[in-house]
């Protein structure tokens, strides 16, 4: 292996604090409509109409079934391969074909499940606009609510607030919509599925947004952009549950948007402007597919407590369902901005090879948003997947305009994607009672990867870590029986094919529980733990390895932060231990042709 003493490291070590006691970062007021964050919009010329690269667009790579789920699989035009000890992988992302938006209009009918949706004022059609593409208008105009130069979207009565179908014509690279998920969450049959409790899905019309509430009042909160979360709560309750909060929000059904308004404004605690765009429509989420980030980032969007209220990015939905598509006049004619654009590149900067037996799903999740797991890639068996990473994405958080990684938290082998983006719930007790510690529950492992700008200079980043709560969960050996891995993480710092390998991840089964003290002990039944260790630690990579302690956890699960540890040769999980976290954060400065890679084995 390669000694790294003659490369300059970025630090690298990912930290977890707690927000209280921080500084904010004075958050600016850029007038009474919200403006592109960072970077300014991404216009067409280097990027196709549906944010592909024209130098390089991904493609269509065919299909494949596996465990019963069609996949849709895409690739980049050129320079679509990996090789890694000997072995010449074709590297693709794997969307379920339920996931895609042109799909979903053609079956609706076939993502929900009637009985959960019985007692909800709220009628699924066999096909939305007949399965056709979404209408828009024929020109440009400036919108008397968000002042951004927009097309319209002219949706049928029964695609009203559906996120619109707008895929690729063949060839043409126009489909503004062709590389984003049609979102969906727990079905019958899947964990999570309540069909008359309080968890009913798959209403949140496409978008990126966590449908459970479809049958919940209103909570409004105070507007703070840090992440301490809400600060002061006014309760709008419209009419008694269930209804659906999606329509009324979107409609301003029972004058429920206006009150609202009402509520929420002046309660800022940054300089939230007042938002008269709120009586007329609502800023909501769309989720990018593998290799693609969002575009249409805006100020005003908080980087902490979010709700649909105080979101000022992704698209407009006026309150008769036509969506606003911005746009921009190039000196010549009007175009559209890309709703999203791809950052996968002939490179394969960052990238997974699955070596087990099954798929391995992952998740990533909406930020700035609500935080929550919704579909990435699926990492199919004995072969290569693009690992989704950011490039600079900037987002305004408390210190300021930064560029950011996803968070990617992956799913237990054999997974589906509808499995790895339930917010799990861990088990504790015997039988399980419920508890909700922090979501990793059936997630072992989190990543992160980018590609930005820091400190003016780029700096090539990624992260493999122990889920920071997935020992949390009290489960039983057969529970776990087939379903965990290894992961390795290898760094390639020429580009030229000379990997190394950083360290190996792992877990194993063990009859442990976490103790009210927060260290681990014997467990009292039949239900254990999936315990993390490290292994295979690469000396020249050893300060890029952080372990942090669960010094609050108990057993009943609450997480509230922990405090860092420098590395420690061994395994630290033993009886009597606090349970560790282990974190490999490789950062390059200097690396121009670095290439980062994660084998599950």
């Amino acid at each position: 292996m390669k000694s790294m003493a003659k490369y300059t490291i970025a630090a690298g070590v990912l930290s977890v604090m707690l927000l209280s006691g921080l500084a904010l970062a004075d958050y600016p007021n850029v007038g009474p409509y919200p403006t592109p964050m960072g970077n300014a919009f991404q216009q067409q010329g280097a990027y196709n109409a549906d944010g592909t690269l024209a130098a390089n667009p991904v493609i269509d790579a065919g299909a494949v079934k596996k465990n019963g789920i069609a996949y849709s699989l895409r690739k980049l035009t050129t320079g679509d391969t990996l090789t890694f000890n000997g072995t010449v992988y074709t590297v693709y992302s794997a969307i379920p074909n339920f996931m895609t938006i042109d799909q979903a209009y053609r079956q609706t009918a076939a993502q929900y499940d009637p009985q959960a949706l019985e007692n909800i004022d709220f009628v699924i059609p066999a096909t939305l606009n007949r399965g056709r593409r979404t209408a828009v208008s024929a020109a440009a105009s400036l919108s008397p609510y968000t002042n951004e130069l927009a097309y319209l979207t002219q949706p049928s009565t029964d695609a009203q607030y559906f996120i619109p179908n707008l895929c690729n014509a063949a060839g043409k690279h126009n489909g503004l919509t062709e590389h984003i998920f049609w979102t969906v969450d727990a079905y019958k049959g899947q964990p999570g599925y309540q069909p008359n409790g309080p968890g009913y899905h798959l209403t949140g019309y496409g978008w990126a947004q966590e449908s459970q509430e479809v049958n919940q009042p209103f909570a409004i909160y105070q507007l703070p952009m840090d992440g301490g979360g809400p600060c002061g709560t006014q309760l709008v309750q419209a009419a008694a549950t269930p209804f659906n909060y999606w329509l009324q929000l979107f409609s301003n059904q029972g004058n429920v948007k206006t009150s609202c308004y009402n509520a929420i404004t002046g309660l800022a605690t940054y300089p939230f402007p007042d938002p008269v765009w709120l009586k007329n429509g609502i800023y909501t989420h769309f989720h990018p597919m593998p290799g693609f980030q969002r575009n249409l980032l805006r100020y005003y969007t908080a980087w902490g407590s979010f709700n649909l209220l105080n979101n000022t990015s992704g698209l407009f939905v006026r309150n008769d369902g036509s969506v606003e598509l911005p746009a921009y006049h190039n000196g010549r004619a009007y175009k559209f901005y890309p709703l999203v654009i791809q950052n996968w590149d002939a490179t394969q900067r960052y990238t997974v090879i699955n070596q087990t037996n099954n798929v391995i799903p992952l998740s990533l999740t909406d930020y700035p948003g609500q935080e929550k797991y919704f579909a990435s890639n699926t990492f199919l068996p004995g072969k290569a997947g693009v690992l989704p990473a950011y490039k600079n994405y900037q987002v305004y958080d408390n210190t300021g305009l930064e560029p950011r990684q996803p968070d990617l938290f992956v799913g237990l082998k054999g997974d589906s994607p509808q499995d790895v983006m339930f917010w799990d719930q861990a088990p504790t007790g015997n039988p399980p009672v419920a508890t909700e510690p922090g979501g990793q529950a059936n997630k072992p492992y989190m990543m992160g990867a980018d590609s930005s700008i820091r400190g003016g200079v780029m700096t090539h980043s990624c992260r493999l870590q122990s889920a920071n709560s997935f020992f949390v969960a009290r489960l039983g050996k057969a529970q776990l029986q087939g379903k965990l891995y290894q992961a390795e993480i290898y760094v390639d710092p020429q580009g030229d094919g000379n990997w190394e390998l950083v360290a190996r991840l792992s877990y194993r089964w063990k009859p442990w529980t976490i103790s009210d003290a927060g260290a681990w002990e014997a467990s009292p039944d039949n239900l254990g733990a999936g315990v993390p260790s490290i292994s295979a630690v690469n000396p020249n990579y050893m300060n890029l390895i952080n372990t942090s302690v669960g010094t609050s956890w108990s057993a009943a699960g609450r997480a509230m932060g922990w405090t860092g540890r420098l590395y420690q040769t061994g395994d630290a999980n033993s009886l009597g231990a606090a349970p560790q976290i282990y974190t490999i954060s490789l950062s390059f400065n200097n690396l121009p042709n670095v290439r980062c890679l994660v084998v599950f084995k």
